[in-house]
């Protein structure tokens, strides 16, 4: 398993949108690879991975697999400042 974010978001895509690894470039449009069923539950895959919450208003900006790596990496960054590991 991949252990970078944007290697387990595309691990996580491929699985959800059947797509292939090389379809994801960081300016893909997701829609392009799915509808937005799809789309929303590869998000509630990402959030179960990540043990985060991707509220609806970050979800309506998510356009690009560029967009859904920047979100996740925030939404980490902020996990793990408020929740150090002891």
């Amino acid at each position: 398993m991949p252990t970078n974010i944007e290697g387990r978001l595309k691990k996580l895509a491929v699985d959800e949108m059947a797509c292939r690894t090389e379809d994801l470039e960081p300016e893909t449009e997701l829609i392009s690879l799915t509808d937005s069923l799809g789309l929303v539950e590869l998000l509630y895959k990402v959030e179960d991975e990540f043990g985060i919450t991707i509220p609806d208003e970050e979800a309506e900006s998510i356009q690009t697999f560029n967009d859904l790596v920047e979100i996740v990496g925030r939404k980490l960054s902020k996990t793990k400042t408020r929740y150090p590991v002891v």
